[in-house]
């Protein structure tokens, strides 16, 4: 029973060792693809372009950004006048 017991730990070592081998050897692929979609989903959920308040386009992180910040300190800041 032993050397049963034996064969099987050294069956399973050879199978993890084999899949390792199998992992590296595609993990430059897996890496490119990964970059790449990562990339993609990047420019995907980029701001390019928005519309202000006014209807006027405005491009640039700066401006984006600016034009975002106004919106919403309007849309959090309370209203109230007792």
């Amino acid at each position: 029973m032993s050397r049963l017991n034996d064969l099987i730990s050294k069956e399973e070592t050879l199978w993890m060792q084999k899949s390792r081998v199998n992992w590296i050897a595609k993990w430059d692929c897996c890496t490119k693809f990964f970059y790449l979609t990562s990339m993609a989903r990047r420019r995907r959920n980029l701001l390019s372009y928005v519309k202000d308040d006014d209807g006027q386009w405005l491009e640039g992180h700066e401006a984006i950004g600016e034009a975002l910040t106004r919106k919403f300190r309007m849309l959090f800041t309370s209203q109230n006048s007792d």
